[in-house]
Formats: structure tokens, C-alpha cells, sequence
């Protein structure tokens, strides 16, 4: 079986999103509310939250928390649609590689793809032996494009992270960065919306099931310059899906074990996109039903200080009405003689036909340090909360 030599960014992100479900647990646990009604709450539903986000942020500005305190550039982000249900994960999804490699790729040769069927997902790899660009297609959605400009950036630069920006910190923000060998300077607004512009292509060109919206922007400095990584949430209708994990397991909730990360990402070393990584695709499988009436912004933002009051000095950046996925099970019908994707890869986060609920929560970020992050989850199911912070 051919292998290729070099280990890639794609590889690595594989590890840590399987990785993540395996953390260490902390020795004292989170904090966690017992299940509260909501009376006396500005319920309502999306749809009549929409338009109203700085009304949002200007009274959440103007509460009384004890606990913190809220940025003056606070960002609230309403969905466009929120919906109940469930979501699968593709199968199949390699195949794409006939309409992705060609296309990023002028000088394409279909000689220079391979199947591989050794590892999980199941896929299609090219490499360039001219360019050394390299693409992966994965049977759940999974897809890899990478230059290989700079095979190991991390050993090869040792790069220092110098700051990192919010989405909405980053879209008008005219910070510009001299990039890794060459006199191109770029701004932190074109950083994000190239990576945008990207990912909006990838989805049409794939017809790939969900979006993916900007997260975050980190800038690294090394010798020979500065590079972009950027995080993206994946999406549906609108609505963000969690992206950030607990280093040490700080999600209490019901499902905790069946919890499922949904995160991708993109560099820039030179003014292109270099590396680009989508991790596993989410397909609408019986979604119908509104989600209903959730609590406001700002009951949600008061309810959480008050549940967390033991957390002192927090600084609140930006509420997000958004999903956390929480596999359900499989679908796959077994067939005589084939062993199912979940029995190929038991290990496995996710595989093809799992069925993935998705669950409101709305989230709360205190800071977006990559590793270090700090984030409360407030799950609208039975008003819990959990409070991550991966700095510890």
C-alpha cells in the first residue's frame, strides 16, 4: 500500500479530534445547575430575536453581574433558523474527489490518485509530484488540500502565537502582518475573508451538506514572518455548531460520551490559502419541527452569571444561540459479508450513518486562546451549565 512520507496537518487534526473525547478529568468538577424552570424569562422564538442583536448587547451591557464583566465590542449572535432533529453523517463523500482534485489543481493526472483503505475514513489521496500539493477526500465528509509549502510549520518555524481575534473582532480590522518569506503584507479582515471566500467555494464546488462560518483568527510570528491560522464553525441555516472542546472533560452534560466537536480550519503562509481542512460533513436527516420559544439573550446571560458565581473575573466577548451534536446512533443496514463503518472503526468519534442530535445551547465566550480557551455552555434543554476553561 502506497503511504505518503510526510505528516500532515491533516493527520494531526484527525488525532486531536479523536483525541479530545479521550482528555484527562480534573480533579474537582464543574460547575453544573440542577434543571430550573424558566418563569418569569423573556421567552421568545428566533424569529423574533432577529434584528435585535445590539439591543441584545447594549442591555446585557447594562446588567448587573457580579461576577463580570462584558467587552464594549460585546457580539450576540442570533441563528437565522433553529430547528429540532437529527443529522447524519455522510457516506460516500470520496467519490467527490472526481469534481475537488481536478478543480484545485490545473495540472491534475489521475494517476497520481490512490485509495486508501487501511485507515478511517475511508479515502481518495493525490499528491502532485511536481507542485507537492496534496488532497484527501474521506468517505464521512472529510477533505484535506494542502500545498505542503511548509511541511511542518511548527518545527520548522517555531512559531509564538502573537493575538487572536474573534470573527467579529477580526471582518473590519486593518491590522496588517508582513507573511513567511516574501515582502506581502496582509490585514487581518482580508485574512478572514479569504478563508471565507474559500470555504464558500469548497461547499459549492462539493455540494457539500452544511456551511462553514469565520470563528477565529490567530496570527503567528516566527524569524521569517507571520501566518494565519483560522478556525471555522461549521453551520446549518445560519446557525453555528459548537467548535470548542474541554481539554479535561468539563462537560457534565447527559451525553457528554456522545458529544462530537465540529471544527475545521484553514492557514495562510504567503497570501493563498495554503492548507485547508474540512473535518466530517452533517446531512439534514429529519429535521421538521421549530425548536420553539428559547429564553433571550439577556435572561440567559443574567441566568448564567448567577449559576457561575463562583467564577470571578470573567469577561464576557460574544453570546452565540448555537447546536452541540451528540451522536445517537447508526444506521448502516448490515450487509452479508461487509462489516459496517462502525465496525471497521468502533474507535471512531464519528463514522458514516451515525445519527447526530442536535441540541440548542446557547454559548458564552470568555476568551479564544487557541488551548486555552474559556467558554460556558448553558444547554436549553434543562437549563444546565457547564463552565470550560482549558487554561488550567
Amino acid at each position: 500500500m502506497k503511504k505518503t512520507t510526510k505528516i500532515t496537518a491533516a493527520i494531526l487534526s484527525i488525532f486531536m479530534l479523536f483525541l479530545s473525547s479521550c482528555a484527562k478529568k480534573p480533579d474537582t468538577k464543574p460547575t453544573k445547575t440542577e434543571k430550573t424552570d424558566m418563569s418569569g424569562s423573556e421567552s421568545v422564538t428566533v424569529q423574533e430575536m432577529q434584528g435585535r442583536e445590539q439591543e441584545y448587547a447594549d442591555s446585557i451591557k447594562n446588567l448587573k453581574l457580579d461576577n463580570m464583566t462584558v467587552n464594549d465590542q460585546l457580539a450576540v449572535e442570533v441563528p437565522e433558523e433553529m430547528k429540532t432533529g437529527e443529522l447524519l453523517i455522510p457516506d460516500g463523500y470520496q467519490d467527490k474527489y472526481k469534481e475537488l482534485f481536478p478543480y484545485y489543481d490545473k495540472d491534475y493526472d489521475e494517476k497520481n490518485v490512490f485509495m486508501d483503505e487501511m485507515s478511517y475514513p475511508i479515502a481518495y489521496q493525490y499528491k502532485n509530484p511536481d507542485s507537492g500539493l496534496l488532497m484527501i477526500a474521506g468517505s464521512t465528509g472529510f477533505f484535506t488540500y494542502d500545498t505542503m509549502k511548509y511541511d511542518d510549520v511548527y518545527h520548522e518555524f517555531s512559531p509564538k502565537l502573537e493575538k487572536v481575534y474573534n470573527y467579529y473582532q477580526a471582518i473590519n480590522c486593518e491590522d496588517k502582518y508582513k507573511l513567511l518569506n516574501t515582502d506581502k503584507e496582509m490585514s487581518v479582515a482580508e485574512a478572514a475573508q479569504k478563508a471565507q471566500d474559500f470555504a464558500d467555494d469548497f461547499v459549492e464546488v462539493s455540494n457539500y451538506p452544511n456551511e462553514f462560518k469565520v470563528s477565529r483568527v490567530s496570527v503567528y510570528k516566527t524569524d521569517s514572518g507571520y501566518y494565519f491560522d483560522i478556525d471555522y464553525t461549521h453551520s446549518l441555516w445560519g446557525t453555528r455548531i459548537l467548535e470548542y472542546y474541554s481539554t479535561y472533560n468539563d462537560f457534565q452534560h447527559l451525553y457528554n460520551e456522545n458529544l462530537i466537536i465540529s471544527n475545521s480550519t484553514a492557514s495562510i503562509y504567503e497570501g493563498d490559502i495554503d492548507v485547508f481542512i474540512a473535518q466530517f460533513g452533517v446531512e439534514k436527516y429529519k429535521f421538521d419541527e421549530d425548536s420553539g420559544n428559547v429564553p433571550d439573550p439577556v435572561y440567559a446571560t443574567q441566568y448564567l452569571s448567577d449559576t457561575l458565581a463562583e467564577h470571578m473575573g470573567l469577561k464576557l466577548q460574544r453570546v452565540s444561540l448555537e447546536y452541540a451534536l451528540f451522536r445517537t446512533g447508526n444506521i448502516e443496514e448490515k450487509q452479508e459479508g461487509k462489516q459496517t463503518d462502525r465496525e471497521i472503526a468502533d474507535w471512531a468519534v464519528y463514522c458514516s450513518y451515525d445519527t447526530v442530535k442536535a441540541v440548542p445551547c446557547y454559548v458564552f465566550y470568555f476568551d479564544d486562546t487557541p488551548y486555552k480557551e474559556k467558554f460556558a455552555v448553558l444547554w436549553l434543554e434543562d437549563m444546565t451549565v457547564d463552565y470550560v476553561d482549558n487554561s488550567r
